[in-house]
């Protein structure tokens, strides 16, 4: 059975794309979320991830992208979110991220990760609408 992620692409006045960088592993820039947790909602997890990942509350928006991880044997549901109340964190106490900030689009931040290259590089310049089936393969 696969493990089903949620991710969130919010977006600030300036169509600049927030982005969280993981404080192990690689400490790649990416999306905020994260597992769906047992008897979570998909809605729900996401919420929560973003919250805890950089303190900000979010109303989640339409489905813009399913990713079929195929290393991780996952998938990532990529909704769009909209920043209704918080600031972003603190994160000197935070063990899984060391930092977020919103980055232009273009051209795409260095040290993304795999994952959030290859879909906003599927989505382009202008992310249109429409809901996008990715299948990543490597890392």
């Amino acid at each position: 059975m696969r493990q089903i992620a949620v991710f969130a692409l919010i977006t600030n006045r300036k169509g600049e794309i927030l982005l969280v960088k993981q404080r192990t592993g690689n400490r790649f820039w990416t999306l905020p979320g994260g597992k769906v947790g047992p008897g979570e909602t998909i809605l729900s997890a996401l919420r929560r991830e973003v919250k805890e990942e950089t303190g900000l509350t979010i109303r989640t928006g339409d489905l813009i992208a399913v990713v079929n991880r195929e290393v991780r044997r996952s998938v990532a549901i990529i909704f769009a979110g909209e920043v209704v109340r918080g600031k972003l964190r603190d994160f000197t106490a935070s063990r899984e991220i060391a930092d977020a900030a919103y980055a232009p689009r273009h051209p795409l931040p260095r040290g993304l990760s795999f994952q959030a290259k290859g879909l906003l590089q599927a989505l382009g310049a202008t992310g249109t609408p429409g809901v996008r089936f990715i299948n990543l393969k490597g890392k």
